[in-house]
């Protein structure tokens, strides 16, 4: 390669990491109704879980809490111990790029920059016993390193 382009398109380094998961069950548990003196009894599940994910001043509604109810006194809830409620996915795509200089066989300078969630994709927090989501992760983080190797 011609000795311009190599210093502009030559000795670049890509590379990506791709993220990406659904929910995970989320265990739900109120006050000890059981009498037991476990951090805290599961509710019973009325029905179908229901994810209407609206916004308000409040946080993301990510699900509607009126399918469970509290259990009985002395008694443990029907609902499963993960789940019945899907937590948030989970995708995020971070980019790391690197050009190295070369200036003998020993001798390089090193340019770095690294863009961690790259999109900016919110990254929501697990919802809280109302059904709300009132935290996420930090946003798009870039940072830049310049090295020199000797």
């Amino acid at each position: 390669m011609p000795t311009v382009a190599n210093a502009v398109i030559g000795n670049w380094s890509i590379d990506p990491i791709v993220s990406w998961h659904t929910g995970f069950p989320l265990a739900l548990y109120g006050s000890d109704d059981s009498g037991t003196g476990s951090p805290g009894s599961r509710p019973n599940c009325n029905g179908a879980v229901h994810y209407p994910k609206t916004t308000s001043a409040s946080g993301l509604l990510w699900y509607d809490p009126s399918f469970e109810s509290a259990a009985a006194p002395f008694t443990f809830g029907n609902c499963p111990a993960q789940g019945p409620v899907i937590g948030p996915g989970y995708s995020d795509v971070d980019l790391g790029m690197q050009k190295n200089f070369l200036f003998t066989e020993t001798k390089r300078l090193q340019f770095r920059a690294d863009f961690l969630n790259l999109f900016n994709h919110p990254q929501f927090g697990k919802p809280g016993g109302d059904g709300r989501i009132t935290t996420s992760q930090d946003a798009r983080e870039l940072q830049f390193a310049l090295k020199f190797y000797f």
